[in-house]
């Protein structure tokens, strides 16, 4: 019995290593993952709105250095009534006249060409080009949040659901404590007590593992949501194929190239360009525009012979803001005040990353060491169980001695579990804050 116990321990550390998938289920890798959520969720798919309305800017942008074509073309009919009279000077007198109808159709093309508007024309395409750069990067910066927040339900599931194989193995040290128990009880050697203990043991190894597999159902749907797809719907994830050693960055990378401050520097732009838009309104703006019209009673005559029956007209506006009611400067101030704003918030931004990378690279050294010290301490709890269980063998130990033994060796390992996912996670967050996570995970960063 007593080596019985000690394969079975021996059995249930080699197994955390590895995880088991069901077989009913396809079981996703990392980088399955990643790519499913890369190519179908609803965060990339609303930035990717920003891009095309970007887009649509940069075309409207356009109209302020293109010409304008209009065709105009009016037909209208007035009728007017019979009448006896009129008035003069308050005095009515008789002036019969009948009712009469006119006709009147005209037909015109008129040609507009914006001249100068304190260079709009220049500013407006030019920040619709920035605020697609600004929109690109952003869909960049989505990207690598998205990866991120994949890579923690991922190595979040796999962490829990190793850690129920660590309950089930110590579900299963207390079946065979129980068996053990009974037997002894059976032969004379042991008391009904030990029984009983063992009995309660059991029990409370069987509520662990009940929570443990309601947790796991709660991060399979973090899981689900992260990659984009119904919270319902099954999911399996295979085992880690990754080594956080190998993919935890020696050196920390320049800030100055992250893909958020990039962001932010696209946005500066765009707010440099709405500095110079308010400015021109104290610019004078000028405008020429050409017509060709005609008019008359008959319908044929309006749209034949071109060349008679027609006005020519030649327009030059020019027209100076003189005062606005300070309407211009509230524009350039609130701009200029935008600006700034941008560039204070690029600063916070700064101080986040650098903090962020700081926590992250002192929290991978930490789980490092941990982990070399739970695995020990992983070894020195199995060694502390079989100990127990030979004292109880020969009589000088208790049940009570086992159940904690059994209860350390649960923890240690529950504990090495944890802090050997943990350090997958940390290594992620660190990669995020770099810039360079989907780089690092996933060729390219493309799915």
């Amino acid at each position: 019995m007593r080596r019985w116990i000690w394969t079975l321990t021996l059995l249930g550390v080699g197994l955390l290593g590895t995880a088991r998938a069901d077989p009913s289920r396809p079981s996703l890798s990392l980088q399955d993952c990643l790519r499913m959520a890369l190519r179908g969720h609803p965060d990339l798919a609303l930035a990717q709105t920003g891009v095309a309305m970007a887009r649509a800017a940069g075309k409207s942008a356009q109209a302020t250095y293109l010409p304008r074509l209009d065709v105009q073309t009016t037909d209208s009919y007035t009728f007017v009534g019979r009448k006896e009279s009129i008035y003069v000077e308050s005095q009515e007198m008789d002036y019969p006249q009948n009712a009469y109808h006119n006709d009147l159709h005209g037909f015109g093309l008129y040609l507009s060409q914006n001249i100068f508007d304190g260079f709009r024309y220049i500013h407006q395409p030019r920040r619709a080009a920035r605020q697609l750069d600004q929109a690109e990067l952003d869909v960049a910066v989505t990207r690598e949040a998205v990866g991120l927040r994949v890579m923690q339900a991922y190595f979040q599931l796999l962490k829990v659901e190793h850690q129920a194989q660590v309950l089930e193995e110590g579900l299963r040290l207390s079946q065979a404590q129980l068996n053990l128990a009974k037997e002894r009880h059976r032969l004379g050697a042991g008391s009904r007590v030990d029984v009983s203990k063992a009995l309660v043991g059991m029990g409370e190894d069987r509520i662990s593992l009940e929570r443990q597999h309601q947790v796991i159902a709660q991060v399979r749907v973090d899981l689900n949501l992260a990659l984009g797809r119904d919270p319902s719907l099954p999911v399996a994830v295979a085992p880690v194929e990754v080594d956080a050693e190998a993919n935890a960055p020696v050196s920390v990378a320049r800030l100055a190239d992250h893909l958020q401050i990039e962001r932010s520097r696209a946005a500066e732009a765009v707010a440099e360009e709405d500095v110079e838009l308010a400015q021109a309104g104290r610019w004078p703006t000028v405008s020429g525009s050409i017509s060709y019209s005609r008019q008359h009673e008959e319908f044929y005559k309006v749209y034949s012979r071109f060349d008679e029956l027609y006005s020519l007209n030649f327009g030059l506006r020019i027209a100076y803001p003189i005062f606005d009611g300070f309407a211009a400067a509230a524009q350039i101030e609130g701009a200029e005040a935008q600006r700034e704003r941008v560039r204070r918030e690029r600063v916070v931004l700064q101080h986040g990353l650098q903090a962020q990378l700081v926590k992250a690279k002192a929290s991978l050294f930490h789980l490092r060491r941990v982990g070399k010290i739970e695995q020990a301490n992983v070894k020195a709890a199995a060694d502390s169980l079989l100990l127990a269980q030979e004292r109880y063998d020969v009589g000088e130990g208790t049940a009570l001695e086992i159940r904690d033994a059994q209860l350390a060796m649960t923890r240690a390992r529950l504990a090495e579990v944890q802090t050997r996912f943990d350090l997958h996670i940390a290594s992620a967050q660190l990669h995020h804050a770099r810039g360079d996570l989907l780089e690092t995970y996933l060729d390219k960063g493309q799915p």
